[in-house]
């Protein structure tokens, strides 16, 4: 891929790409969130959530009219490489309910290809609304929108060099900086390490899921008055 020469209007729909992918991140890992704590709440019985998950897709394939949000959607990936011919305007936000939909209730999968289709088609349509290159605009925005919501923006910098050569590194360093500034400390992968954390600290301690402190506070102090027990015993 050979890039457009800088300029400062360049820069500025950079920034506005930038600003566009840290809010998909965002929106992303809101909704995935949501959709998984409601379904958790609502449906207690944990093989019963991916079929009304299903369901709920098959429902959103009908609205849409298209099987294109489902899957890896290379198609529209395709077509927001070429100029996002017959894109639906807001197509990314049809692909990102579609997953959060999906993974949040339960479905095995990873986020790092739908988050790169919905970079990129974002980025397409809005290369449409500043007359800028197509192709340059897909390639930032899909690896900001990635950086910015899994807090990675270096490892995608050299994503993105990989794939498009180097002539892009000034476009996709503004893009996947400042969308990593933007988006906040929150990431797809700081979650869910900390959800690990968190449940392992539990079952280390003994401590049935849903208990707080207090429970650890009570549980800890009842063994130290057993052990006082049995020395004065």
């Amino acid at each position: 891929m050979i890039a457009p020469a800088l300029s400062w209007t360049l820069t500025a729909q950079l920034l506005v790409v930038a600003i566009v992918a840290a809010a998909i991140g965002r929106a992303f890992i809101s909704l995935t969130h949501f959709v998984q704590h409601t379904s958790q709440k609502f449906i207690s019985y944990p093989p019963l959530r991916p079929a009304v998950g299903g369901v709920i897709v098959l429902v959103l394939t009908a609205l849409a009219g298209t099987r294109d949000y489902l899957g890896l959607s290379q198609p529209l990936a395709q077509a927001a490489f070429v100029g996002g011919a017959g894109l639906v305007a807001g197509a990314f936000l049809w692909k990102l309910v579609f997953t959060s939909v999906s993974l949040g209730t339960g479905f095995i999968g990873g986020e790092m290809v739908p988050l790169f289709i919905m970079g990129a088609l974002a980025s397409s349509q809005l290369a449409s609304m500043f007359g800028a290159s197509t192709p340059l605009f897909a390639a930032v925005g899909m690896m900001a929108t990635f950086g910015a919501a899994a807090n990675t923006p270096l490892a995608c910098i050299v994503i993105g060099v990989e794939l498009y050569g180097a002539s892009p590194i000034v476009a996709l360093t503004i893009t996947c900086i400042v969308a990593y500034v933007v988006s906040g400390r929150t990431g797809i992968i700081t979650h869910s390490a900390t959800r690990c954390r968190r449940g392992v600290r539990r079952r280390f301690l003994g401590v049935p899921r849903g208990r707080g402190r207090v429970s650890i506070h009570r549980r800890t102090r009842g063994r130290h008055r057993l052990a006082d027990r049995r020395r004065c015993g």
